[in-house]
């Protein structure tokens, strides 16, 4: 393995480490945050079905 391979094999683990950080980070945001999908969106749901049927 050349002295250019062993950096960018070094540079590629970088990146993934970060990719890696990112993702977690991201669930995390999600996971503390109010579930947009909640409560809200059901009703609205069952009032657009209500408003379909006759």
């Amino acid at each position: 393995m050349t002295a250019d391979e062993k950096q960018l094999d070094e540079q590629l683990e970088e990146v993934r480490h970060a990719i890696s950080e990112a993702k977690d980070a991201a669930q995390e945001a999600r996971d503390s945050r109010p579930d947009p999908m909640g409560d809200g969106s059901g009703a609205a749901d069952s009032g657009r079905r209500q408003e379909e049927t006759p």
